[in-house]
């Protein structure tokens, strides 16, 4: 694990992967993963992509920051740019830390890109339809304390990380379980979320509670181009919460492939990549 010391004192945790001297990208891990939730390292390294995965507060091996907002993370990504000599770099992963880079250091991105389009639940009327473990986290997120006591009880990957990882396997969509099944990603996801958890949930829990408020900036407001992809058939955050994304960004190429699911990441992972390094005039469409 590598780690930066940030300026109020806290430690950010990372690790690098592909081509050490390759085009600098940042990825931002799932709501139960950590650092370690890495997608195909060949298919990184054959790119030329030097790609650097990092803890949020709380997660894995990065210190604990109460009472942050998401608009606090694109400091530490810019503290940690700063730290390896990065002048400009790019972003992917999940929509609310993604979103909040492109809205707060435009000037220091190369390119943007969304996978999984979480977008603000407060301006979504359609909650119903997330999963049920989704709808019963965000009720629990309004006591930070009870979600935690439910989570070790119930949603602890530390306690049988296979269960947790296979938790509502019948609700995925057949590409997510085969991708599931495959040795090298079961074991990655499955160190990813014991790792994540490694310090306890409170982490988890108040990043919960932030997904239930207003995000502190609007999308609207993002002037960078963006890509988003989103399976359509996502078990867990549904495809109309990133529609809503989509049309809140003022230049948005959204990708909404039929038959994938929540792990778009790991499935896409080629695609993605190439279309963050490809010129804007070809870029996903």
């Amino acid at each position: 694990m590598k780690a930066l010391a940030l300026p109020d004192g806290r430690r950010l945790a990372y690790e690098e992967y592909g081509d050490p001297t390759g085009q600098p990208i940042f990825l931002f891990h799932g709501t139960t993963q950590s650092r370690l939730a890495r997608p195909d390292d060949a298919t990184t390294r054959a790119l030329g992509v030097r790609l650097i995965c990092t803890d949020r507060p709380g997660f894995g091996g990065s210190s604990m920051q109460h009472r942050r907002k998401l608009l606090d993370w694109p400091r530490d990504v810019a503290s940690l740019a700063n730290s390896l000599n990065f002048e400009k770099f790019s972003v992917v992963g999940i929509c609310p830390y993604v979103a909040a880079c492109a809205h707060e250091i435009p000037e220091r991105l190369e390119r943007v890109s969304i996978v999984g389009g979480m977008g603000p639940l407060v301006e979504y009327k359609g909650l119903r339809s997330l999963s049920r473990d989704r709808q019963a986290g965000l009720l629990l997120a309004r006591s930070p304390r009870l979600f935690e006591f439910f989570a070790r009880r119930f949603a602890d990957p530390r306690r049988d990380p296979d269960a947790f990882l296979d938790r509502n396997a019948s609700k995925r969509t057949p590409l997510d379980r085969e991708l599931i099944a495959r040795p090298e990603i079961r074991q990655t996801l499955i160190e990813s979320c014991i790792e994540a958890a490694r310090p306890g949930l409170a982490g988890l829990a108040l990043e919960t509670r932030l997904y239930t408020q207003r995000w502190g900036f609007r999308l609207e407001d993002i002037s960078l181009p963006v890509s988003l992809w989103h399976g359509r058939q996502d078990w867990s955050a549904p495809v109309e919460l990133a529609e809503l994304v989509a049309k809140k960004l003022p230049r948005c190429r959204a990708v909404f492939p039929r038959e994938e699911g929540h792990l778009i990441l790991f499935s896409q992972w080629r695609a993605i990549l190439a279309d963050l390094l490809a010129p804007e005039a070809t870029r996903a469409q």
